[in-house]
């Protein structure tokens, strides 16, 4: 059940995409368009893992999402600890050996909230996406058949 489950996964998001992974080269990134996309292939991802959540009679919180307080705030402690104080050193570090420099602002007033918003929904979107599917229902699944670490060395094989 799981190999069509991603399999049914792999030609969705191949028809949302048209058939691309990436926009073409000479494209004009547009923020917007990407994260009504990504968002796109996420609610996908959600509403399969919810029609087999039906079928299996199990709660949808078991696949890695749950939507409780503790969930919340272990979000929230990961994305500063793992996330951003990490991304902040590395750039602390590469300024001070003289290979990062920030050289103005592309950017003026409103434009840079706006744009900062934007970006940040798409990234947490994109991650949301790819944590849920490849590690939300076919790890968990997997898991329950032949164990985690099993489990996620053949999603590690599998995935790339």
């Amino acid at each position: 059940m799981l190999i069509a489950a991603q399999s049914f996964l792999f030609w969705v998001f191949f028809l949302i995409r048209g058939g691309r992974s990436r926009p073409p080269q000479n494209a004009t990134t547009q923020p917007e368009r990407l994260l009504v996309g990504e968002l796109l292939a996420f609610l996908v991802v959600v509403f399969i893992t919810w029609v087999m959540s039906r079928i299996e009679r199990r709660a949808m919180g078991v696949y890695g999402l749950p939507l409780q307080r503790p969930a919340w705030s272990n979000f929230f402690i990961g994305y500063i600890f793992w996330g951003f104080l990490p991304l902040t050193l590395l750039l602390l570090v590469m300024r001070a050996l003289g290979i990062f420099f920030l050289d103005g602002l592309a950017l003026r007033g409103s434009d840079i909230a706006y744009f900062a918003l934007i970006w940040g929904l798409m990234f947490l979107v994109v991650g949301l996406f790819e944590e849920y599917l490849f590690r939300g229902y076919s790890l968990y699944t997997l898991a329950d058949g032949i164990g985690f670490w099993p489990a996620a060395v053949v999603l590690a094989l599998l995935f790339g």
